[in-house]
């Protein structure tokens, strides 16, 4: 059972490094400064493309690429976009 546990918490920790090194990660280079800022709320951000790219480009979830306006629903009762 304890091995069960300590896989159970190495695998979240990894989860968690590998979260965080994406948001830091991608082909623009965001000081860490500025990625806290707009994770945080902070008014440190010099340009708004940097929030641009932190929210709606890195951060998964209802902006995300996976996600929000761009998914689309697929079955008797989705819209028709042909319209």
């Amino acid at each position: 059972m304890r091995k069960v546990r300590y896989a159970f918490i190495i695998v979240a920790a990894l989860t968690a490094a590998l979260f965080v090194l994406n948001i830091f990660m991608g082909s623009v280079r965001i000081p860490w400064r500025e990625v806290s800022a707009v994770l945080f709320g902070g008014d440190g951000v010099s340009d708004p493309a940097i929030r641009f790219i932190v929210v709606e480009s890195r951060l998964p979830g209802r902006h995300g690429p996976a996600g929000g306006s761009r998914a689309r629903r697929v079955g008797p009762d989705a819209p028709d976009l042909a319209a």
